[in-house]
């Protein structure tokens, strides 16, 4: 599956944040899209993900076949981390495991006892997940984007609230559970978050204006 940014052009309340860029991301390849804050990273992450249309230009998703795939399928097909998504608080971790598996499924020959034994939150999979600290929903939200049965992830600032333990914990998620799949990685030039990838796209010397 091919994804391509083609001249897109995002502004909020007048002010450009893309300017034409464009970026084309072939199967399998893994791209830390960086840049300082208000450079637009999210925004490429969202527009990739068709979370938002861009302005101006077009987004394109390509299946193996060469043929687009049309908008409205494109959220089946990916999983998707960042510190700013909701999770269901009232629930508890066992919980949203199963309600995950059941709207989306997980990798091939991944059980739920699989993911709670990887995700170090084994001691805390029955409370609520209110009561989770910002590291464990971080945790729980980088599990999620693995585990799910997608052809991309794309993940914005995975290490947020994430200690040095749990920094490696994703790096040894990402080895294990990536499967070939392409990678999106939104970050602020973070070194782990970077090491991710294989190919970064710097939104301060993209030609935005």
């Amino acid at each position: 599956m091919r994804v391509e940014l083609q001249e897109v052009t995002h502004s909020f309340g007048g002010e450009i944040v893309l300017s034409k860029l464009t970026l084309v991301i072939q199967p399998g390849e893994s791209w830390a899209i960086t840049g300082s804050n208000g450079s637009g990273k999210t925004t490429v992450l969202r527009c990739l993900s068709g979370l938002i249309r861009p302005r101006k230009g077009r987004v394109v998703w390509l299946g193996s076949d060469e043929e687009p795939i049309h908008s409205g399928k494109w959220s089946s097909l990916w999983s998707y981390a960042a510190p700013y998504m909701e999770l269901p608080e009232e629930l508890s971790m066992a919980e949203v495991l199963h309600l995950q598996e059941d709207q989306r499924g997980f990798l091939d020959g991944l059980s739920r006892q699989q993911l709670i034994d990887r995700s170090g939150l084994g001691h805390a999979v029955n409370r609520a997940i209110k009561g989770f600290s910002s590291g464990m929903k971080q945790r729980l939200r980088l599990l999620l984007a693995y585990c799910t049965d997608s052809k991309i992830i794309f993940l914005d600032e995975p290490t947020s609230n994430l200690d040095r333990a749990a920094v490696e914990w994703l790096h040894a998620i990402d080895k294990d559970f990536r499967n070939g799949r392409s990678l999106i990685v939104g970050s602020n030039n973070v070194e782990s978050e970077v090491a991710l990838c294989e190919d970064v796209f710097d939104l301060s010397e993209a030609d935005r204006l």
